[in-house]
């Protein structure tokens, strides 16, 4: 049996928590009201403008201008297996267009724009899946995790999470959430072309889990849940240059705002947003963000930072010049993951089923959102 350390079961509740399986198709419905408190002229307009019933588990999103596309990523129920999927969705309207079998179950994803190649993270089984999109929406799939082997040594696998691509370079970045005491999270390099796996960056902490890339692909920055800490690592060699204290409590994912040199990391334990300077780690300010404080964009045309509060049900708007809360959108039952489209001022989420063991209460979840003016 794998044995499971207090930090596991922290990390699996905090990172693969969430929905079960949902019947039927893809339906768009009437949007629900939006919940706006204070707001600035910039986004006193913002609404649900769209919403879509998908079903299977959904997580992570991608946009695609050049098809004006949404895809969608499946992760599939606790104990489903077969499979998996990728929703390709109309970004006007929600309505599903096409679905996009891969080998297996789907979390992170990442669109390489230049090379049309579509990335998605494979928690469960250990890998990562490519799919040229086109005709035939070929796919392939890399070792990343040696799952078997991990199982064998009754110890729980590193999990494939977050993709970020270099676009520049055709380079592919993947976080891997090591669950054991003594650090085990990695992040893997991968040559998008060739689809091979160029260099394991090893040893960097306990719950690797948030990824973001610099512009210029020199630098990644990564939150270690499980140490509290933000890591600067050198993209080429995996070098760990700095380490930097997050802030908050259980920090997960990270944004990097190029025109303020920022780190923008949502801390779930806390239900905050840390700014810190991406070069020293200082901390500029604390956002209070609401419960369970997930996902985080930055739209830097607009000044704004969107926060997905998973717990309370909401997307957060907070201005990124003196952090005020602008507006707040419901988009429940559990907002997980956000896309942006910027040229059109549009911004996706991704909802997940609420499910409540103690009481057996059930929201159904597997919504997609568009907010828009």
């Amino acid at each position: 049996m794998t044995r499971r350390t207090p930090l596991a079961q922290a990390l699996r509740v905090a990172l693969f928590s969430g929905g079960v399986m949902l019947l039927g198709f893809a339906t768009v419905s009437s949007p629900i009201a939006a919940a706006q408190t204070a707001s600035t002229a910039s986004a006193a307009a913002l609404r649900v403008s769209a919403q879509a019933q998908l079903e299977g588990g959904i997580y992570e999103l991608a946009y695609d201008p050049a098809g004006d596309a949404l895809y969608v990523a499946v992760g599939g129920g606790r104990g489903d297996s077969g499979d998996g999927r990728i929703f390709v969705l109309d970004a006007d309207n929600l309505a599903l267009e096409r679905t996009i079998t891969t080998p297996n179950y789907n979390h992170g994803l990442a669109l390489n724009h230049a090379s049309r190649v579509l990335y998605a993270s494979n928690a469960r089984a250990g890998t990562l899946t490519s799919v040229k999109l086109g005709a035939g929406d070929e796919t392939a799939t890399l070792q990343l995790s040696d799952v078997e082997a991990a199982r064998a040594r009754e110890e729980r696998p590193v999990q494939p999470r977050k993709v970020v691509v270099d676009e520049r370079n055709d380079l592919v970045y993947v976080s891997g959430v090591g669950f054991n005491d003594e650090g085990n999270s990695m992040i893997w390099k991968v040559d998008g072309g060739a689809f091979t796996l160029l260099d394991t960056f090893d040893g960097l902490g306990k719950g690797v889990a948030g990824l973001a890339l610099s512009p210029d692909g020199e630098r990644l920055y990564a939150t270690a849940m499980g140490d509290g800490q933000v890591l600067v690592i050198d993209s080429q060699n995996g070098e760990v240059i700095d380490r930097f204290a997050s802030g908050g409590e259980r920090p997960i994912n990270v944004a990097y705002d190029p025109d303020g040199n920022r780190l923008f990391v949502t801390n779930m334990g806390s239900g905050t947003v840390s700014v810190l300077n991406a070069t020293d780690g200082e901390l500029l300010h604390t956002i209070e963000a609401g419960e369970m404080a997930l996902d985080v964009r930055v739209d830097t045309e607009r000044q704004r930072l969107y926060v997905t509060n998973r717990q309370g049900g909401t997307v957060e708007v907070f201005d990124t010049q003196d952090y005020a809360r602008v507006s707040e959108l419901e988009a429940p039952p559990m907002p997980n993951s956000l896309e942006i489209d910027a040229a059109s001022d549009r911004v996706f989420v991704s909802s997940r089923t609420y499910n409540n063991r103690e009481t057996g209460e059930t929201r159904q979840g597997d919504i997609v959102y568009t907010l828009s003016p």
